[in-house]
């Protein structure tokens, strides 16, 4: 969150004779500011992007040159993967919330399941082209989200990411000298297909 950055847009359902629009929203501002709490840093627990951002962090200084501790990056892979299982399986949050009579009252800004799963493996992804270890177990996590996700347009999203983490094998200078590594690849990439193919069928 950044200074003045908008939270949510608050309708009025009626305001009083008396008072006008811009008393209205004096008033309601100051009555919704002591509805949340902000300070000067990002925390895990009220920015889940911030968390993730964290691990992929650590990830990408393991995976760096001039480091190389592939185990390390593995563990944050992991851990990265527990939390977008448990948080798909959530329904996402209302965007818009409504009064009795349906009307919207409130526009909230939230976090997409789809931009967590962004921010989660694209630098992963982009800096594991040369890792075939990292890449077959990014796989491996993206087909254990498939295995839980409740929704259809999550699986695109998917579907899409492990595409892109082939391409980049594929273009990847070495490639062709690790023709042994790229087989396990592609066994894990076939066994994340069919299990799209199975959780499409499902979910259908």
């Amino acid at each position: 969150m950044i200074d003045r950055m908008p939270v949510a847009r608050f309708l009025p359902k009626t305001i009083k004779a008396n008072s006008s629009l811009d008393s209205w929203k004096k008033s309601f501002k100051e009555k919704a500011a002591r509805c949340f709490k902000t300070g000067t840093c990002r925390t895990p627990t009220q920015d889940i992007e911030f968390a993730i951002d964290q691990l992929v962090e650590v990830a990408l200084i393991a995976l760096s040159p001039g480091i190389n501790r592939t185990f390390t990056a593995l563990m944050c892979v992991d851990m990265i993967t527990d939390a977008m299982v448990y948080l798909i399986q959530r329904d996402e949050p209302d965007y818009v919330l409504i009064d009795e009579q349906r009307h919207p009252r409130v526009f909230l800004h939230n976090v997409r399941i789809t931009h967590a799963l962004d921010a989660a493996y694209s630098f992963i992804r982009q800096n594991s082209a040369n890792n075939m270890a990292v890449s077959i177990r990014l796989v491996e996590s993206l087909t254990v989200i498939v295995q839980n996700t409740i929704s259809l347009y999550i699986l695109d999203k998917l579907a899409s990411i492990v595409a892109d983490i082939r391409e980049g094998l594929l273009a990847d200078d070495l490639a062709c000298h690790r023709q042994f590594d790229y087989e396990s690849f592609h066994k894990t990439h076939l066994a994340f297909e069919k299990t799209v193919y199975i959780r499409r069928q499902l979910l259908a």
